[in-house]
């Protein structure tokens, strides 16, 4: 049923139609004026039916409303946003609440690491919820005097902050779970269980072989992306593991069913260092563009990436890679040459690996 149909025009050319033609009906008469008021008031009705049946099913109900659709039905709640937490190092030991500046970002010191290469390590969280703190790594500035401290430095994203999750991204996530029924420890079980904990952003789960390199029940593999669509850092990794199974011994004591073994790992990012030669209009140098066709590859390398837990395994195709540069920087009029790790073609990357521009180079 869909009554965006019913326009005023429409309405109004049914009254009227409905009423003998022997009487006035033209603009401005007694009839016309008494029908055009009462078709808008009922046009009106009609936009707010069409509202009321939108917002009772959930592949088109506004956010407030998908939200109690996904609650009653499936249990479901929107993904809320969380804060990046950063590894800061320092040459002087530093107390756990201290608050550091970085560009315009605050991080405050929540926990202390393994030391490392004679500098002190911490675990660093942003003030503000998001994406925010995603940005800033480099040099922290101590709100506060801090003794002997001369070096501090944010070194790492450990685990990335993530905004709260988008209203079609939750359509979609609500939507799944009729095709996808996640229990008892089955993958969408795992995908599920796995995917809601702070800086995944997805996975691939696996059955595991046993100790004796044999596939047996109840050994589980995991490899998890982050909400960057990077590798993830260690910490992360050992979150995660942290959460579904700490002991990997099968007692149960995680989020993984008793029975269970799982591991934990991170996709690894492969570096492809791209060789481009073009030529361009006018006076434009390669040198001018260069910048531009680096934040091309990116993200299209970044477009694989989200798709990797969706697909067996990622192909990086050359013909693709190029057409995403030349539609997007328009000085450039043909590519002449397009090498990837200094090959012609595409390359085909294992099932838990993701690309990584290692940078670009002129070819000519």
């Amino acid at each position: 049923m869909d009554f965006t149909e019913k326009t005023y025009e429409e309405l109004l050319n049914e009254k009227l139609e409905s009423i003998d033609s022997k009487f006035d009906k033209r603009e401005s008469s007694l009839i016309y004026n008494a029908m055009a008021p009462n078709s808008a008031e009922i046009r009106s009705m009609y936009i707010f039916l069409q509202w009321v049946l939108d917002n009772v099913f959930g592949d088109t109900a506004e956010r407030e409303y998908l939200e109690r659709i996904a609650l009653f039905t499936k249990g479901l709640i929107p993904a809320k946003a969380t804060k990046a937490v950063c590894r800061l190092e320092s040459d002087a030991p530093v107390e756990i609440g201290s608050r550091f500046t970085a560009d315009t970002a605050t991080f405050v010191v929540i926990e202390e690491l393994e030391s490392s290469n004679s500098y002190y390590n911490y675990k660093a969280e942003c003030t503000e919820d998001g994406v925010t703190g995603n940005s800033h790594t480099g040099t922290a500035i101590p709100v506060e005097y801090i003794q002997g401290l001369t070096y501090c430095q944010l070194t790492e994203i450990l685990i990335p902050g993530e905004d709260e999750e988008d209203t079609e991204v939750f359509r979609k996530r609500w939507l799944d779970s009729f095709h996808n029924t996640a229990f008892g420890g089955n993958a969408s079980d795992y995908k599920k269980k796995i995917n809601e904990i702070s800086g995944v952003g997805d996975c691939k789960v696996f059955r595991a072989t046993n100790p004796a390199g044999e596939l047996a029940g109840g050994y589980v593999s995991a490899v998890i992306i982050n909400s960057d669509y990077e590798a993830p850092s260690q910490t992360l990794v050992d979150t995660v593991q942290e959460t579904i199974d700490p002991t990997k011994d099968g007692s149960g004591n995680g989020l993984a069913p008793i029975g269970h073994t799982v591991t934990i790992t991170g996709v690894q990012g492969v570096t492809i260092a791209v060789e481009i030669a073009v030529s361009c209009t006018g006076e434009i140098v390669f040198d001018d563009i260069k910048s531009r066709i680096e934040s091309e590859l990116q993200s299209y390398f970044k477009s694989l990436a989200e798709e990797w837990a969706d697909t067996e395994q990622i192909t990086v195709y050359s013909r693709q890679a190029q057409a995403a540069v030349i539609t997007a920087v328009k000085e450039i009029e043909d590519i002449t040459a397009f090498r990837m790790n200094g090959a012609d073609g595409n390359i085909i990357l294992l099932y838990n690996q993701i690309p990584k521009l290692g940078g670009v180079t002129d070819a000519t």
